[in-house]
């Protein structure tokens, strides 16, 4: 059953496309490639979220919605891009922001993929072992930071 006055995730993201998404980014000399543009997904830019909406608090730099090819979950995937140095507490701090958000904006009953993500060039030791203890809560549910390379393609995300 649908949550009243909530939409799904995609629907809620393509409601923030005129004022917050983005079709190419690049933080610090790290880049993440969108997929061609087309009617399948929306990244926002967790900036132009914070700005637009007066959102005070801690947010990542990209929030990705992508509808299934065929039947299935929709996927959420947040994420933070570092070219250089990483506080990982800060990391938490901002991914943990987007999913608040998201959760707090959409329907509570679909069934989606959260994915939260820290796309850097390079991390100490000392990094990977702390961000392997952050957990980022979304729908009751906690999740490990996944950790990839700059360069990475959005839609090759999975689960």
């Amino acid at each position: 059953m649908a949550d009243q006055g909530r939409p799904e995730p995609f629907a809620w993201a393509r409601t923030h496309g005129a004022c917050c998404s983005v079709t190419r980014f690049e933080e610090g000399g790290c880049k993440a490639i969108l997929p061609k543009p087309g009617k399948g997904w929306v990244c926002l830019s967790g900036t132009r979220y914070q700005k637009s909406h007066s959102h005070n608090g801690p947010l990542c730099d990209l929030l990705f919605f992508q509808q299934p090819a065929v039947a299935g979950r929709q996927l959420i995937a947040v994420l933070e891009l570092k070219g250089g140095r990483v506080d990982v507490s800060e990391v938490g701090c901002q991914l943990q922001g987007a999913a608040t958000v998201v959760e707090g904006a959409v329907e509570a009953s679909g069934e989606v993929d959260f994915v939260p993500l820290l796309v850097h060039r390079g991390l100490p030791t000392m990094a990977v072992n702390r961000l392997r203890s952050v957990r980022v809560r979304f729908r009751g549910a906690r999740y490990k930071v996944r950790l990839e390379r700059c360069g990475l393609a959005l839609a090759a995300i999975q689960p």
